[in-house]
C-alpha cells in the first residue's frame, strides 16, 4: 500500500532494495555479509545451526570486543596460524612457536600446547589434558559452551585471548609466559575490567549506550505547493493530504509532481520547479536511472515535464520556501484539500509580501 506507482506503462524489473537507488553495490553487500557474520552466523537449513549454542554463549560473554572477535575467528579457523597460513601461499616453518610439537594449528595452540593444557588442567577449569583428534577446536568450544556456567565460559574466552596473545608476543618479540603469569596476569585484568564495565553487577545503561528512536510513524503527509510570476506575485496555490507515506524523500516528489499537475492545469507551459528537498532535485535531474522504490514518481516527473515548454527543476533553501511550508502545516492541520486561485489566501499574505519586498 504504501509503494508509490506510476501512471505510465512500466516493464519489471530487478533492484537491489540495499542502496536507495536500487543498484548493487560491494559496499552494501559487505554490510549484508556483516551482518550475518555478527547475527550469530545465521543459516537457512532447516535444522538450524549446529553451533547455535556457542554463538550465543559468545556473544553474550561479559568480556572486552576484541576477545568476541579474536574467539570467533578461532572457532571458524580464521587466526593466522602457521597451519591456516599454508593456504595463503605460506612455505615457512609449520612447528609450534612454544614447543616442539611439528604442526601449529588453532587446536594445538588452545588445547594440546603444554602451556594450554598446564592452564586449562588448573583448579579454575579442570578440564581433561587431552582431547580427541577426531574433535575440532570448535566442536570442543561448543563442548565447553553447553557444559560451564557463563562465568566459567567467559574467563576461558579470555584465557584462549591470552594464549593467543602470548603466541604472538612469541612470534613478534621472541617473549612468552608461563603458564602461572599468564593465568594471573589475564584473570586479574578481566576482574578489572568487570568492575569498570560492570559496576553493580550488570552493564550501565550510559549515555553512549543510548540510540535514537523513530518516532511513530503518523500514516500520512502533506503538500504545499504554490504559483507565482516572475514578479513574485499569488497566481494560485494547493494544501492537500496525502496518505500510506513512507519517508520524507516521498512526500517531496508528490509535491514536486503536484505543482507539476496544477502548472499544467493553469496552462502554464514556462515553469521553474522549486524544492528545499536536494536529493529529490537531484533524483530528478540525474541521467542515471532510478531504481529505487520511488522510481514510479521520478519517471512520472520526468514524463510529465516533457508536455511543458520551458521546465526546470531548481533546489531552493528552506528559508525561501516559507510559503509552501506553510500551505502543507494548514493542511496538516485541518485534515483536508485546498486549492486557492487569484486571490491568496490570508495564511500566507504576510510571507508573499515579504517574499516580493525583498526580492534581488
Amino acid at each position: 500500500m504504501c509503494i508509490p506507482l506510476s501512471r505510465n506503462v512500466r516493464s519489471d524489473r530487478i533492484t537491489w532494495k540495499l542502496e536507495r537507488k536500487g543498484f548493487y553495490s560491494v559496499k552494501s553487500a559487505y554490510w549484508v555479509a556483516r551482518d550475518i557474520v555478527l547475527d550469530n552466523l545465521r543459516v537457512s537449513t532447516s535444522v538450524g545451526d549446529p553451533f547455535d549454542l556457542l554463538w550465543k554463549a559468545l556473544w553474550h560473554a561479559r568480556v572486552p570486543g576484541k576477545v568476541h572477535i579474536c574467539l570467533w575467528q578461532a572457532c571458524n579457523n580464521l587466526l593466522p596460524t602457521r597451519d591456516r597460513l599454508t593456504t595463503k601461499g605460506y612455505t615457512g616453518e609449520l612447528g609450534c612457536l612454544l614447543c616442539s610439537h611439528p604442526y601449529e594449528d588453532s587446536r594445538h595452540v588452545f588445547c594440546a600446547c603444554p602451556v594450554a593444557k598446564e592452564i586449562l588442567g588448573a583448579a579454575l577449569f579442570n578440564l581433561p589434558l587431552s582431547m580427541s583428534h577426531s574433535f575440532s577446536f570448535k566442536e570442543w568450544m561448543l563442548e565447553q559452551a553447553t557444559t560451564m556456567s557463563s562465568d566459567i565460559f567467559a574467563k576461558l574466552l579470555m584465557t584462549v585471548w591470552a594464549l593467543w596473545k602470548n603466541r604472538n608476543e612469541k612470534l613478534w618479540s621472541e617473549k612468552s609466559q608461563s603458564a602461572v603469569a599468564i593465568s594471573l596476569g589475564t584473570m586479574t585484568w578481566y576482574e578489572s575490567f568487570l568492575l569498570n564495565r560492570y559496576p553493580n553487577g550488570r552493564k550501565q545503561k550510559g549515555r553512549a549506550h543510548q540510540f535514537w528512536k523513530a518516532p511513530q510513524a503518523v500514516g500520512y503527509g502533506t503538500v504545499g505547493g504554490v504559483i507565482r510570476n516572475d514578479q513574485g506575485g499569488f497566481v494560485a496555490a494547493i494544501a492537500h493530504q496525502v496518505s500510506h507515506v513512507t519517508a520524507a524523500l516521498h512526500i517531496e516528489l508528490v509535491a514536486i509532481r503536484a505543482g507539476m499537475d496544477l502548472c499544467q492545469a493553469m496552462m502554464v507551459d514556462k515553469v521553474i520547479i522549486e524544492s528545499d528537498c536536494l536529493v529529490a532535485i537531484q533524483a530528478i535531474t540525474s541521467e542515471v536511472p532510478d531504481m529505487s522504490v520511488y522510481s514510479p514518481l521520478i519517471e512520472d516527473i520526468k514524463v510529465g515535464a516533457r508536455v511543458f515548454q520551458d521546465i526546470s527543476f531548481v533546489h531552493a533553501p528552506r528559508s525561501a520556501n516559507c510559503v509552501a511550508h506553510r500551505l502543507a502545516s494548514h493542511a496538516f492541520e485541518n485534515e483536508g484539500s485546498f486549492e486557492w486561485f487569484a486571490q491568496a489566501p490570508e495564511l500566507i499574505l504576510d510571507a508573499i509580501m515579504y517574499d516580493c519586498n525583498h526580492r534581488n
